[in-house]
């Protein structure tokens, strides 16, 4: 016999009989219509007409609609006993019952236990609470479960590398567990950091020693100081990695890779937003920046991965080509440096306020004050506008908010830059753009 099929009672009040969504497979026995002596009729055997399997039965959930064919019946099936059913044309399935192996493909160790026909007309089982190693002892799990043609499902703890995932929806298959979680938490050791999550969606893949954590739309807790985290994260048995976007104080860090230590992150790419000066100004902007943050000295270094490649500082209104950036959160304040890879090129400063027309100045150093709102240039040689050259005292250019250097004290400039015909010099300057300036100096003409 290929498969047996049962029929049940109609539980949604229409009456009637339904049949039975999961069939007996491989099914081998001797259907006897009434007891052998009893040719006439006239007498009555209860317990006819009687089935009785002789080698028991396969009960296989691979049907497509299952979780998409998740459950290979090679692999995952409820072995029945041989049994007998008696009283075939009217015997009571509230009652039925089917000993037996399952075997759950290395989901948990297999187990003896009854199938039963579920809520849903299949046949399964519910089993209460119990600690269980799963996927071969790469994880565990503290659940209830249940089997039906709705899939292997639980509800309960599971355990992965510490990692702590609480669910009432868990789902259980040989390929992967997934779960609408209330909670996952990891907390910080060696390898991990902190990370608090509510109500986010889960999916462990034990081949591939991953967990991954979609936050769902919100953030959840990472690390120790409030920091908050949206996107996805994978857990391994070594590390903790995210694609998303980190937030904490008034910094966001956005990136697809993000390499998570116990208290750390760095980021290979990355996008990084610091600090609003004000309520529509930040203060520092960037992408394509290797980035380190160390929330145990609290400083974060970000370098630029692109030759050239400029910085905002949208609060100044100027942006610098410098490669270099060292933020000190204690302190506030964001250290600017010429890198080596622009060690055969000019690093500078560009006002970006579109009324300056492009004035720009080359630097290799420079802070800027978070708290003041002010870039402090160093290492300035000179400042070209129009046809002059001004070279401001010890090489220093303080900018402020919406692109306002502050005046050069005791500069000296060139009037004409090509003849030098015109020196100024002990000049107090205003600069205000590529093609503005005014002030006064002592005025040198040169032959």
């Amino acid at each position: 016999i290929e498969e047996m099929v049962i029929f049940t009672e109609d539980l949604s009040g229409n009456g009637g009989l339904v049949a039975v969504k999961s069939v007996l497979r491989d099914i081998n026995g001797t259907l006897e219509i009434d007891k052998s002596t009893n040719k006439s009729g006239l007498l009555n055997f209860p317990e006819y007409p009687r089935f009785t399997s002789k080698k028991g039965a396969v009960i296989a959930y691979d049907k497509k609609s299952i979780h998409n064919g998740a459950y290979d019946k090679e692999r995952f099936r409820f072995e029945v006993d041989p049994f007998t059913i008696e009283n075939m044309d009217n015997f009571t399935t509230a009652e039925l019952s089917f000993p037996g192996l399952f075997v759950s493909a290395g989901i948990v160790p297999d187990f003896r236990y009854e199938a039963k026909i579920m809520d849903d007309y299949s046949l399964g089982f519910e089993k209460p609470m119990a600690s269980y190693p799963m996927y071969g002892g790469k994880g565990s799990g503290d659940v209830a479960i249940k089997l039906s043609e709705e899939g292997f499902t639980a509800r309960g703890t599971i355990d992965f590398q510490g990692a702590q995932v609480s669910s009432q929806e868990i789902l259980m298959t040989p390929d992967y567990t997934s779960a609408v979680a209330e909670t996952y938490t990891v907390n910080e050791n060696s390898k991990y950091p902190n990370v608090f999550a509510k109500d986010v969606l889960t999916k462990w893949l034990p081949a591939k020693d991953s967990m991954y954590v979609n936050t769902n739309g919100h953030t959840v807790q990472v690390l120790r100081d409030g920091q908050e985290f949206a996107g996805n994260l994978i857990q391994t048995s070594n590390q903790i990695v995210g694609s998303g976007v980190l937030t904490w104080d008034k910094a966001t860090l956005t990136s697809a890779n993000m390499q998570y230590q116990p208290n750390k992150v760095d980021a290979a790419v990355s996008a990084i937003e610091i600090g609003a000066i004000t309520a529509d100004k930040i203060a520092f902007s960037s992408d394509n920046m290797n980035a380190h943050v160390d929330f145990n000295t609290h400083i974060a270094e970000f370098k630029q991965n692109e030759k050239g490649k400029l910085t905002s500082f949208p609060f100044n209104a100027y942006a610098s080509s410098m490669d270099e950036y060292t933020w000190d959160m204690n302190a506030q304040t964001i250290a600017l440096d010429k890198g080596p890879l622009l060690a055969k090129e000019k690093s500078y400063f560009v006002s970006t306020k579109y009324e300056q027309q492009g004035l720009r100045f080359e630097s290799t150093k420079a802070l800027f004050d978070m708290k003041l709102g002010i870039i402090y240039a160093d290492n300035v040689p000179y400042i070209d506008v129009a046809d002059s050259r001004v070279f401001p005292f010890n090489g220093k250019v303080e900018i402020r908010e919406d692109a306002d250097m502050q005046r050069l004290k005791e500069a000296r400039m060139l009037a004409a830059r090509d003849n030098k015909n015109h020196e100024l010099y002990d000049a107090d300057l205003k600069i205000g753009g590529r093609y503005l300036i005014s002030g006064n100096a002592y005025y040198k003409y040169n032959y």
